[in-house]
């Protein structure tokens, strides 16, 4: 049985492919600055980028299972998927204090094993641990948001959506690579990215209602 889904109003669904897009933005350059992170982790480059693309995508994918399975349970799918933001965002600031404190059990496996597919297999679990959950939290959001969107012009609004999101991905891979990078260096390109990703969640609990006892989906200043 579904549960009812609030209705936090037209300008909800105006606005959201525009919080998708900033999603997918900071999705992407969070991807990049993973590459550098693990480049320097592991020592080389190739790697890298293939463990990144590996866990990015594996985690997108456990995610979207994940979430497509909670979310018909949703009465606030919208107020859901700030949560999820706010949770990637942390989750994501976290990821290089993570990998400097798995460094040493790295270290320790190879001296154990060496170069070979036992060492291999321990740089994808320790990649994993750091990972895995911002990715899974990032895969979450959009069955969330396509449970809000259910009823309301489902066919065309959804795709909308992942549209949205997919430029975003673009601007943002080219934003980390050419801007981000050169300018701020990974950590200030990672303070960007979060901050983008907790503003996004900020201006969905909003959206969702959040805070205005009696007046779900208005906004500071919106009227009946």
């Amino acid at each position: 049985m579904r549960t009812r889904v609030s209705s936090p109003g037209p300008k909800a669904h105006k606005l959201l492919p525009y919080l998708f897009f900033l999603s997918g933005t900071a999705g992407l350059v969070y991807e990049v600055i993973w590459r550098e992170d693990l480049a320097l982790f592991f020592g080389r480059a190739w790697p890298a980028t293939a463990m990144v693309v590996a866990l990015f995508m594996g985690g997108l994918a456990l995610g979207a299972r994940l979430g497509g399975a909670f979310a018909d349970r949703l009465k606030n799918p919208l107020l859901a998927y700030s949560l999820l933001e706010t949770g990637l965002g942390l989750a994501a600031l976290l990821v290089p204090t993570l990998l400097s404190s798995l460094f040493p059990f790295y270290k320790a496996a190879w001296k154990a094993l060496g170069p070979g597919p036992g060492l291999w297999a321990v740089q994808v679990g320790l990649a994993g641990a750091a990972l895995l959950p911002p990715t899974i939290l990032m895969g979450a959001t959009l069955p969330v948001l396509a449970r809000f969107t259910a009823g309301r012009a489902f066919g065309r609004e959804l795709p909308l959506l992942y549209g949205a999101n997919t430029l975003g991905a673009a601007t943002g891979a080219l934003a980390g690579v050419f801007l981000l990078l050169p300018a701020l260096g990974r950590t200030g390109s990672l303070l960007a990215a979060v901050s983008l990703t907790l503003a996004v969640a900020f201006l969905a609990a909003r959206l969702a209602g959040a805070g205005f006892p009696g007046g779900e989906g208005r906004l500071p200043g919106q009227t009946e």
